[in-house]
Formats: C-alpha cells, structure tokens, sequence
C-alpha cells in the first residue's frame, strides 16, 4: 500500500480529462441517425473548404496575372449547399429532440451559441460550421487584442503588438505583399503550385482524419456480454493523426507528395521573392514544410491548447480543464481564461483543478485504508477502498483556520439560518420555492425567509445539468444538455465467499454538514447509490493498465488476471503469448482497450484487484442499485443500536442493550436496569440475524463457552443466541466484533479474498493466480457487536477520520446476500486528507 505523501503526490501529478475534477456523464453509442449526422458535418465542412480554396485561389491567382481582374468572391451557393446537407441529416424533427441528439453527439464543443435561450440548435450548428470554417480559409488574427477575429491581412488586425499575425490557409499561401500581383514566369508557377497542392493536403487530411475519427465513434454494445466493441479504439479522438497507423501512414504520403510538388515547381529564388510562410523562408524545402505544418495545424492541431482547427468545429470534443478555455459547465476558470478570478485559477494539476482558488472550499482525499465492514454475516468485513477518491465541497460562513469563526457550513446552504440544503434549481426560482420532504434527496430552499441558494459549479456533487443546473436523472431532462453525475471514488471491487462484486457509487445528493478548520472535527450528510454488479475472480472491475491479455489482445473471463510484467501472464489461465499491458487502457467491458486515467482522483491501486479507474465501466449482471446515506459521516463516535424486530426463529425476542444486564433476554425496560430492551436486529426488511455467530455462555464461571441453552452455562452466566465481542486486536478501527466460539473461515494467506478449507485451494490450479507457498490460514469470523455497533471518527488537521453506519438493502443476487448478509447494516471508518483553499 502506498504512503499517504506518496498518495499526495499521485494527486498533484495526475491530468485532468475531460469533464473537470470528478463530474462525468453516462457515455451511449451513438445511434444511426446521430452517426450519420456527425458524418455529415465532417463530409459538408471537407466540401465547404475544398469550394471556399477554390474559389479564393482562383480570384487571386486571376488578380496575379491581371491585377484589378477579380474584385470580390462569391460563396453564397457554397454557403446554401453547406445549410442545406447538415440540415437533411442533423434534423431530429422537434427542437428539443435536436438539441438532444446534438448534445449527445457533443455540441456544443468549440461552436459557440449565439442565442444561449433555445439551446444549441441546427441553427447553431449550421452557422457554426459555416463561420468557423470560412475564417479558418480566409484568416484569423493570432496575438494582440483582436486576437480570434477574422482577417485577410495583417492590416485587418489592427493591434499589431508583438507576434499579432493574420493567419489562416489562404494568408499562409500568399503574402499579402504580393496578392496584387502582378507575378509572371516561374514564380508564378511556384506561386499557383503552392496554393494547388497545399489544397489538396487539406482535403486528405480531412478525408483521412473524419475516417479515423468516425471508426471511434462507430461503436456497438453486446446486449448479452455487455461488451462494446469499435471500429477503433485504444487512443482518443484528438491522436488519430499518430495513433492510428493507416491514417498517420496516408498523412505521411499526401505531405511527401506536396512537398514533391511544390519543390518540382519552386526554387530558392522563388521562394525568397515570394516571401512562402510565416516567417518568410527562403528555400524550397523550408517553404513546402513550412506551408505543409501551417494547413496541417489549422487542419487539425494537435495542441489542445492552441487554436480550434477544422476538426475541433466537426466532431465536437469535451473540453479538457487545461486548454486554456473555460469550455465545460464544471470549470469556473481555465488557465489564461479566468477572468472569474484573475491569477487565482486552479491548476490543472492541483487539487483544485479550473475552479477558482479565491472561493473558500474543500477537497476531501479517501485513503485505501479505510475499514469497510457489509453485511450481518461478517464475511465481507475489514475491505478496503480504491485510493485517492473523495470530493470537493464549497465552505460558507467562516472565515478561514486563522480565525475568528472557523466552523464552516460545508455545500450548498441558503444564505440565512438555519442553512438548510437546497438544490441548484433553487437558483432558477430565486429561492422561492415550496418545501420539499428531506428524505428524498431533493432538499430545497423553501423560500420563506431562509433567502437564496448559495452554490457553485464547483461544489455540485448531485446529478445535475452541465450549464443551467437543473437536477436531472438523465439527458433528455437537460434539453440537450450534458447530465452531469459526480462518482464517489473509482469503481469498487469486492470479493468474499467466493462471490466477487463491482460496486459503482455515484453521488445523489450534495454533500452538506459542518467541518471545523482550526480542529479538524467535522460531520456531513453524504448520499449515494451503489450499484452493485455481478464481478468475477481477480477482476471484479477492469482495470486500467496491469492485466494480461491474448496476442490478439481478446479478453475472456479466464484472461482477467493481474501483472506487472510478462512473465505474470505464463500461467495456465493465459492464452499463448498472453503480455501484460501495463499502458493507461482498460482491461474489458464497454472502455476495453480505451485510455483511462488510474491516478487519483479517477482511479487508485486496491489491495487484491488491480488499478480500477472511473474510466473503465463495469460490466455484468446488475444486481441492484442501492441507496446508501452516511448521516452522519463524522469524525465523532457513531452509534447504531439494535431497534428493529429480527424475523428469525429464536431471534423475535428482544434483549437488553446496555447496564449490567446486557444481553440478557428481556420483555420491558424495567428487567434492563441501566439500559433498555431493544428488538435485535440493526436494518429493517428480509430475513436477517444481528450476526452469524454461534452461542455463548455470557458471565459465569463458563463465560465464552459454547452452549445451546442457560443450562450449560454456570449461574450468573447465560447462553446468548449469536454471541459477538469487541476485538481488540482488529484495529483497523474502533468498535470491530469477533465471534466468541465461531464459526471460523479459511483465507488464503496472500490473496486474503480468497475462501479455502486447506493449502490445496491457495495454489493453482485451484487458485491460478495464488502466490507460490500461499497457505489456508482460519480465524473467528467478524461480527458486528450486539446489541450496538459503533464506529470512532477522529478530528485533525490535515489528516481525519470519518466514521458513518448505514443500512444495506438487500441486492437480486441470494448468493450476495447470503455471504455478505443483506439487507443489513454497514459500518465505515475511513481514513482522509483535508486541503483547504479561498482562505
């Protein structure tokens, strides 16, 4: 396990994708109809250029013969037809219904929207692809304050301070000093070959790079295994020009075979008089590769952070925070684009990332560590968590570590007592809005007297639309907007009895409560849903990076298993020349063999499974979608107490919870001096016990005995049904059980998930991917403590604990709910790390 600097450190080192720090959306294939859209835009907009070159060239190249010959040009045909072929394949009839299939598709990236009140709509598209393309041919001014705008020469951006250039495809052709001509003999041959074949680069790398681009997005999901396959996959979208062989081999050919023309027309004489490229070059070969880069670069610049090219306009990317644009609804700032909060924008590999560093809030850091105890039965007690997941929350109402008022309201409050939570659609009514029931996640600002609601972009943890807010549970409530869900760490496997499980937890609420920043103490109301996916040996949930795979790079269920390097992936579970890809891709499931991030917050090492990454979907039988709320999740002591009737024979009695008495079979308060008589079980619902101990004698000479019933256990001693104690020697927190007497369970000594009954199940070929010399190892099975359990939270800056018990409903799958013991209680205690900022 990783050290907590070393964890630290994984934090600030890891890029942040596509959507800021921890918001993403639920990716779909595209259907037919949006397929055929998105390649549509590419097929118009390759032909729009193609028309616009043309056209300009020839007007020119006329003007350098016989100047003063051409005096305008006429695009207008070209314009129409460009309308005209996006609208018949991007039409989704309704407004709404376009504007979802575009937001699906991914609009608006780079496009901007003029009338923000209708959404993005054909219109916007239309419009979109038009000006953008045409001002890439004509020019753009770069540097200087009318950097952006559209130009033709230098002249047409005025601030000419220092590198301000007009540049675009046909000012990188021809130097304005020269398009008045007239130009004869062998430079004007150079001078037309340039434009000619420059051209026609463009076009092959539009023609190249829409293939390639498409082949990612043409993607089919298996409706029985669940696994999408593409007609490529393995790099994103913005590397196909060096990731995919057949398209960086086609682009390689169509430069050498420009520069080729472009030398066999031009010579170094040419090229000085002509003044080829920016700067002006002075030989041939310079010029050609010159030109070349320059109509690549607009054509598709590979610098994320440099200008929108064609290609940026045709298939919409999400932004990425550190592209230097504030492009995505979670980002209040982006590098040089912060005029939210100028010098004060968070980097993009900080803990803050995009979100302005002036606003107080907090980023919350889980560690491996933590103590995760499932079920009644025991068996899935003392799991862990993947690294370096948590969550940033906005802070109200205090004024910093250094005083005078440190406790902070942390998520979204009303701005007057009592600061009760509300939801972002409070913003939308101004805070006028009715009561809501609380235990429905969509707590609100009533409106009455408690003011507006105080959020930001950067402190929305519940599902919510990418720009306006709005709470949503899927895409077509955002009118063509992004719905936003926020994951609460990477996928979570699990493994016990045998049965392994992946668990993806998504956030449903904000995160609200209190933290104090002198002390550390805190408690917050946390909510999410867990669902629960049916996983399978070593690899409950893929991984990203690790595990070996076929030559032919298939994955089956047997190939799952984990490495670091070859020679982990020779066992007899591997298919012949089975390697271990250690690169940043995922293992199976619908991202198989697509980059992903495994560094922190997005993915983190687990003990046993691997490098899960949010990045990586699960895949399998979904065995339920389970409500789990920490309320509290606290760096306090928490507290549950046995209140709720068991429904198993010889548990429908209840039993005194606390004073000298504890234990003992009770009928009313008064047998329990010193405590109550409570009902036995923890959680409501299914067939359930308080533990899966055996009995015991409590007190007497035969105390922690077996027994069956008060007879063999010396007076004052009794037998008490499903006997469970604190054990001291568990510290992986306060407050853990061990069965008195039993029943015991055997764990491979290495590979600690894995059941045996002897040595033989911890070695292959019962156990293939096992340690050499691992052995079967008992011990008393875990329990929680009747008739209360408690778990201790810690405060401290800047490391705490935090502490929360919670009920489990039961899942589809008996086998789970057996060995883990659902529905039932659930107990955490999770060690974190607290950076504070704004202060």
């Amino acid at each position: 396990m990783r050290s907590r600097m070393q964890v630290l450190s994984a934090l600030v080192a890891v890029a942040i994708g596509a959507v800021g720090l921890s918001s993403t959306a639920h990716a779909a294939n595209l259907s037919k109809v949006q397929l055929k859209c998105q390649k549509t835009i590419g097929k118009e907009g390759a032909k729009f250029v193609n028309g616009q070159l043309k056209a300009r060239q020839k007007c020119i190249n006329s003007n350098l013969k016989h100047p003063g010959s051409c005096t305008s040009v006429d695009v207008t045909k070209l314009e129409t037809k460009l309308a005209s072929g996006i609208g018949k394949a991007c039409d989704f009839g309704t407004l709404l219904a376009t504007r979802v299939n575009l937001g699906t598709i991914g609009f608006p990236g780079a496009c901007s929207d003029a009338n923000t009140n209708d959404g993005f709509s054909l219109s916007d598209l239309q419009i979109c692809i038009k000006d953008s393309h045409a001002a890439l041919v004509t020019g753009l001014c770069t540097g200087g304050s009318n950097s952006g705008q559209s130009c033709s020469q230098l002249a047409d951006c005025p601030d000419t301070g220092p590198g301000t250039s007009c540049n675009g495809l046909i000012p990188i052709e021809y130097d304005s000093t020269i398009i008045a001509g007239p130009l004869t003999g062998t430079a004007l041959k150079c001078q037309t070959a340039i434009a000619k074949n420059e051209a026609k680069l463009v076009a092959a790398l539009l023609k190249n790079l829409q293939k390639c681009r498409l082949g990612l997005l043409d993607c089919k999901t298996d409706p029985v295994s669940g696994l999408t396959s593409c007609k490529l996959s393995g790099f994103q979208p913005q590397d196909c020009a060096t990731a995919d062989p057949k398209t960086a081999e086609a682009i390689a050919k169509a430069r050498a075979k420009t520069d080729a023309a472009i030398a066999k027309a031009c010579s170094d004489v040419d090229t000085a008089a002509l003044k080829v490229c920016e700067p002006d070059q002075v030989t041939t070969a310079a010029g050609a590769t010159c030109e070349s880069d320059f109509h690549t670069l607009f054509t598709d610049n590979l610098d994320q952070t440099g200008v929108f090219d064609l290609l940026d306009y045709e298939f919409a990317l999400r932004g990425v925070c550190g592209d230097n644009r504030k492009n995505q609804g979670s980002e209040e700032c982006d590098g040089t684009s912060d005029a939210a909060c100028p010098g004060q924008c968070g980097a993009p590999l900080g803990f803050f990332p995009c979100l302005c560093l002036d606003i107080p809030r907090t980023r919350v850091v889980e560690h491996a560590e933590a103590d995760l105890d499932n079920g009644w039965t025991g068996q899935s007690h003392d799991s862990g968590i993947v690294e370096g997941g948590g969550y940033v929350t906005d802070l109200f109402d205090c004024d910093g570590p250094g005083g005078p008022d440190t406790l902070c309201n942390v998520g979204p409050t009303c701005s007057l007592p009592p600061y009760s939570p509300c939801s972002p659609a409070a913003i939308l009514a101004n805070g006028v809005l009715p009561p809501a029931n609380a235990d429905t996640g969509d707590e609100i600002c009533n409106g009455l007297g408690q003011g507006t609601c105080r959020i930001t972009a950067g402190g929305l943890l519940g599902p919510h639309c990418e720009l306006s807010f709005k709470r949503c549970k899927n895409e077509g409530q955002c009118d063509g907007e992004r719905c936003i869900v926020t994951p609460h760490g990477a996928p979570l496997p699990l493994s016990s009895g045998g049965v392994s499980v992946c668990i993806v937890n998504l956030f449903t609420e904000d995160v609200v409560g209190t933290t104090d920043l002198a002390t550390g103490a805190g408690s917050v109301r946390l909510r999410q849903s867990s669902t629960t996916i049916l996983g399978e040996g070593q690899q409950p949930c893929p991984v990203c990076g690790g595990f070996c795979s076929g030559s032919a790079g298939e994955q089956s269920p047997g190939q799952r298993n984990l490495c670091t390097t070859n020679a982990d992936c020779t066992g007899p579970n591997n298919a012949p020349g089975s390697t271990c890809v250690t690169d940043s891709v995922c293992s199976y499931g619908p991202g198989r063999d697509k980059p992903c991030r495994g560094n922190p917050p997005f993915g983190g090492p687990t003990e046993f499974f691997g490098n899960p990454s949010v990045d990586c979907p699960a895949v399998g039988s979904i065995l339920g979608e389970l409500d789990i709320l920490f309320n509290p999740a606290s760096t306090n002591t928490v507290t549950l107490t046995a209140n709720v009737l068991c429904n198993r024979a010889g548990l429908n009695g209840k039993t005194c919870a606390g004073g000298p008495n504890q234990s003992a079979d009770c009928l009313a308060d008064s047998e329990c001096p010193g405590g109550t008589c409570n009902n036995q079980c923890f959680c409501g619902g299914g067939s359930q016990a308080p533990n899966d101990c055996q009995d015991a004698c409590v007190g007497g000479p035969d105390d922690a005995a077996p027994c069956v019933d008060d007879s063999e256990c010396g007076l004052p001693g009794f037998c008490h049904v499903k006997d469970c104690r604190p054990n001291p020697g568990d510290t992986d927190s306060a407050g853990e059980g061990q069965c008195t007497v039993g029943p015991g369970d055997g764990h491979c000594s290495t590979n600690a998930f894995v059941s045996c009954t002897s040595d033989l199940n911890c070695a292959a070929p019962n156990c293939t991917f096992c340690d050499p010399g691992e052995t079967c190892q008992f011990k008393l099975r875990d329990c929680f403590t009747s008739p209360a359990i408690f778990r201790a939270g810690s405060a401290g800056i800047p490391d705490r604990t935090s502490a929360a018990i919670f009920c489990i409903r039961a899942t589809t799958s008996a086998a789970v709910n057996n060995v883990a013991g659902l529905p039932g209680p659930g107990a955490i205690t999770n060690p974190t790390t607290v950076i504070d900022t704004g202060f």
